[in-house]
């Protein structure tokens, strides 16, 4: 909802209007959490390193957690690679309107919002490795044909990008699900803060990349995207090889797999 919020305000004033949006957000919520959450200490009642800075080196170092930050910042260039040029090839490339963008971007939103805990629940009734590989091809279809859309009706790309978003949750969510439960509980601070600095990074460095590749036209077309398409199927596949060897160290319950479920009780 941010996205067609940030252009619908963008368009109505100027980019300022949706900066100042988050600071008008931010500040209410930061209020809430200040003064309704709980800090999350329990853990710190377990045996601890002394020095924090051996703390990170012993996180960074674990040869179990570099194959789950491997799905992360794989995942993560792949997502960033494409998303920063998204509106712009849309707008020059697809033909699509600028005014249109909040309604592709709304109706994306809230068709996400709904197929999110379904995907879940699937994730969970079957198995968060089979829907991550149902992501993976899905995602690697629907980026082949979204890099190579030429002139497009608005239904469409709709149609095309609900598809795109949906494939990138199905990723999304079963390997969150499953990279949380690498770590052991007195490190699981350390690993998420290593993970999510890595998304950060990752991202930033993949969109720097694809803006190295892609090239503007005289006409304002986007040259060679469909090149950033065959960088982030190459990322996908790298990302289901190391999901694969999360998937082997963290058995999954599933209703019909009593024994992983008991392999998961502590």
């Amino acid at each position: 909802l941010g996205l067609p919020a940030g252009i619908f305000f963008a368009n109505l004033w100027d980019w300022h209007a949706p900066f100042l949006a988050v600071v008008v957000l931010t500040v209410p919520a930061a209020l809430v959490i200040a003064l309704k959450m709980k800090p999350v200490t329990a853990h710190l009642g377990l045996p601890q390193e002394h020095s924090p800075f051996m703390h990170l080196f012993h996180t960074l170092t674990e040869r179990r957690y570099l194959v789950a930050f491997g799905v992360t910042a794989t995942i993560t260039t792949g997502g960033f690679m494409l998303m920063p040029f998204g509106s712009a090839f849309l707008v020059n490339n697809v033909k699509i309107s600028l005014n249109h963008l909040p309604t592709l971007y709304l109706v994306t939103g809230l068709c996400t919002i709904f197929a999110g805990p379904i995907i879940g629940r699937v994730s969970d009734r079957v198995g968060k490795f089979p829907v991550f590989v149902f992501g993976t091809i899905l995602s690697i279809i629907m980026v082949v044909i979204w890099t190579h859309m030429g002139p497009t009706s608005l239904a469409m790309v709709i149609v095309i990008n609900v598809l795109l978003f949906v494939s990138i949750f199905s990723r999304m969510i079963p390997s969150q699900a499953l990279i949380s439960a690498i770590p052991e509980p007195s490190r699981r601070g350390a690993f998420n803060a290593v993970n999510a600095s890595l998304q950060q990074f990752s991202g930033g460095l993949a969109s720097a990349l694809a803006g190295l590749v892609v090239l503007r036209g005289a006409d304002g077309r986007l040259e060679r995207f469909d090149w950033i398409g065959y960088i982030v199927i190459a990322a996908s596949l790298l990302a289901l090889v190391f999901m694969y060897f999360v998937h082997r160290r963290v058995p999954e319950a599933t209703p019909a797999d009593p024994l992983a479920s008991s392999a998961l009780e502590p």
